[in-house]
């Protein structure tokens, strides 16, 4: 199980205590970086934290929204790495695969280092699975042991590509990992067009509300 979404600052020195955070915090500008474009379910939780975070925070701040989209939020992580301010005033949305990818192939060519991130909360609980099609000869996880299984994958940064890496390094499955789908339903549609077998880290209540489950083994 992992987070669907989390929010990251990079700070100098974020423990205050709440009088001279209030202090701090007064009058303020919180810049709330969304790691996606307008309109997806990354966007929709952000601007919902954002809209509800400043009353929570000692001398309630303005939180401003703003959309930075770009390699599976990637972007967003590094630009709170490298060029945000270390004072506590920015705080990115970004996706696990931002965080898990560097971790399991390296560092994006020093573009940020995961483990240096605050991680601050999340908004949501998600459970993350692998599926693969109904006319797979992939039944189940099981057989990956044993035969190849093709899986379709997002560009590096994306959580699909780094769920299906996770497990071909930790399980040693048979996966032959297909990357550079544009967004799961481009993953998704090689999957049902029998171009590849399944798919590995996709959100449970989103692939439930997208496809229908029984032509699909998880």
């Amino acid at each position: 199980m992992m987070r669907k979404l989390a929010l990251a600052a990079s700070m100098a020195a974020f423990t205050f205590s709440s009088a001279v955070a209030a202090d701090f915090y007064a009058g303020k500008t919180i810049n709330f970086i969304i790691g996606t474009g307008p309109g997806g379910g990354y966007d929709i939780y952000g601007r919902v934290v954002a809209k509800h975070l400043g009353k929570y925070i000692p001398g309630k701040p303005h939180v401003l929204a703003q959309n930075m989209e770009g390699a599976s939020t990637v972007r967003a992580a590094g630009f709170i790495y490298k060029i945000a301010p270390k004072d506590g005033t920015s705080i990115a949305a970004i996706s696990p695969g931002a965080v898990v990818g560097p971790l399991l192939e390296g560092k994006l060519n020093g573009l940020y280092d995961p483990t240096k991130f605050h991680y601050l909360a999340t908004a949501n609980n998600s459970t993350r699975v692998c599926a693969v099609y109904y006319t797979s000869k992939i039944k189940s996880f099981k057989d990956a042991y044993t035969q190849e299984a093709i899986i379709s994958a997002s560009a590096e940064g994306g959580s699909t590509r780094d769920y299906a890496f996770l497990h071909k390094n930790t399980s040693h499955v048979k996966f032959r990992i297909i990357s550079g789908y544009h967004g799961t339903p481009t993953a998704m549609l090689a999957m049902e067009r029998g171009e590849t077998d399944g798919i590995c880290g996709i959100d449970w209540s989103s692939l439930r509300s997208q496809k229908e489950i029984g032509r699909a083994h998880v």
